[in-house]
């Protein structure tokens, strides 16, 4: 192998390795902040209310994530006044 076919294969490893590191590091700081409570139990969906409103009301962490889980407790994302909804206790 010649030194420019050296350092070019060194190059792409060095940018596999960098790219798997900062890839992990996402997975695991985003896998953190995904952490979310909600105060578990039911609530009956009142006139005006939408899932993102139910989730800041009853939950803590991070909302989209407790926004989607009521979504997949509950059978999608539309909601009407006297729907009693699942709120998940934790992810």
């Amino acid at each position: 192998m010649n030194t420019t076919r050296n350092h070019t294969v060194l190059l792409t490893l060095l940018a596999i390795g960098t790219f798997m590191l900062v890839s992990w590091l996402f997975v695991a700081s985003n896998a953190a902040h995904a952490k979310f409570a909600c105060t578990g139990g039911t609530y009956v969906v009142q006139p005006g209310d939408t899932l993102y409103g139910v989730a800041m009301a009853r939950c803590e962490g991070n909302i989209v994530n407790a926004v989607h889980h009521i979504e997949k407790m509950n059978g999608g994302s539309l909601i009407h006044p006297g729907q009693t909804l699942t709120l998940p206790l934790h992810d």
